[in-house]
């Protein structure tokens, strides 16, 4: 009969990613005794790329309960629009508030999300230049990571939080300072600007006090559908430098303000990314000791602008699940085999309901998907209005 793990044994815990979902996961798993985590990131220094980010009731919340909602701020939100990129008519508007007053959307920017994250995770548990590229399954029920570097290390628990990129969408983003746009009509709300298999999407991402110092940034993210099977050049690419031509040269019919906004980025800063896509899994987890998360596990292509929150709701989650079955005396293997099977069963289906959501007519994707608020008599409640802390609380409470 198996051994029960004892209360002074160490569970070995390997993170492949240092995002959003892996940082989160360290984070919450740090917290539950005798786990011991380290974070494996293949970049040569740990930081964000890109410009703004999404925070709204389903961060916020899930930041609480990692210990860094006070750490993370930007522009709050009073109205969002989304126009026609081609002649600016407006189509629809809807306030990008709901309920208390510390739970409003804002738009902040990347790095200070990753700031308040790294905040909370100490240097050492994080090594660098390290890029995966092989598993194992080894007799005693661990895992061994196999590394680029011809490096390894084994662990009871794998888990992937390093996204997937590859072409389909593509997608320009860049922070330039707010004085350079003062003048433009674009400056009065978060929008969304459409064109055929294009958008255009702008906001302010600094604080009052930033803006009043001199230091205020404004975003634009720019997205670019193409059929992957036309595409050419290169095809994997992340954070990459392009020209202002490039960029523009996808944008000739719209309106003269986006034109003119888009010209208005000094030469340089413009970053190209490969849009999260892949294909749909049933089910995340293997062997008993392995599982992904966050974009890694359900790419959406960015729809619905929470694919931080969705991915920093996975980490902490997993982490909770692990600390109940561990208290429950059981065997190592079989409490981690038992914290993944019910990981799969919650968090598969609810990303799944999201496709069904985005497969169903009428639904273009991000840009109907983010148009909802945490109101609960909004349809999407159950995304933007979701706290993962309270769904945990309900299903523990039905655990045996």
């Amino acid at each position: 009969m198996p051994t029960p793990i004892k209360s002074s044994e160490t569970i070995r815990v390997a993170i492949s990613g240092g995002g959003p979902a892996g940082l989160a996961a360290a984070i919450a798993l740090r917290e539950v005794p005798g786990i011991e985590v380290t974070i494996y990131e293949q970049a040569t220094e740990l930081r964000e790329v890109g410009a703004g980010i999404r925070i709204g009731f389903n961060s916020w919340k899930v930041l609480e309960l990692l210990g860094v909602a006070d750490k993370v701020h930007g522009h709050k939100k009073v109205v969002h629009e989304h126009r026609d990129g081609t002649t600016g008519e407006l189509q629809y508007r809807y306030p990008a508030h709901y309920g208390e007053e510390k739970y409003h959307d804002i738009r902040a920017r990347r790095t200070v999300l990753q700031a308040a994250l790294l905040s909370k995770v100490p240097k050492e548990v994080i090594q660098l230049r390290k890029r995966l590229v092989t598993t194992k399954q080894l007799p005693g029920g661990q895992v061994r990571l196999n590394f680029e570097d011809g490096t390894s290390a084994d662990a009871d628990l794998l888990i992937g939080a390093d996204g997937i990129r590859s072409v389909g969408t593509t997608i320009w983003r860049c922070l330039i300072p707010l004085d350079l746009v003062k003048h433009s009509v674009l400056l009065k709300s978060t929008a969304f600007h459409h064109g055929p298999g294009t958008n255009f999407k702008c906001s302010i991402v600094s604080t009052p006090e930033e803006i009043a110092a001199g230091k205020g940034q404004w975003e634009m993210t720019l997205r670019y559908r193409e059929d992957p099977a036309k595409a050419t050049g290169k095809k994997f690419s992340w954070g990459v430098p392009v020209s202002n031509e490039r960029v523009a040269s996808h944008f000739t019919a719209f309106t003269p303000a986006i034109q003119e906004a888009i010209s208005l980025a000094p030469e340089g800063v413009w970053k190209e990314f490969a849009a999260f896509s892949g294909p749909r899994l049933e089910h995340i987890i293997a062997n008993g000791n392995t599982t992904i998360i966050g974009d890694a596990s359900h790419p959406l292509l960015g729809a619905f602008g929470s694919g931080a929150a969705f991915a920093m709701q996975d980490g902490w989650l997993i982490a909770q699940i692990l600390r109940y079955y561990l208290g429950r005396e059981l065997p190592k293997a079989d409490a981690l085999a038992r914290t993944l099977e019910l990981f799969d069963s919650i968090r598969s289906p609810y990303y799944h309901r999201m496709y069904d959501y985005l497969d169903s007519p009428g639904a273009e994707g991000s840009a109907k998907g983010s148009t909802l608020t945490a109101d609960p008599k909004a349809p999407l409640y159950w995304i933007f209005g979701s706290d993962i802390g309270a769904q945990w609380d309900e299903i523990r409470a039905g655990l045996p």
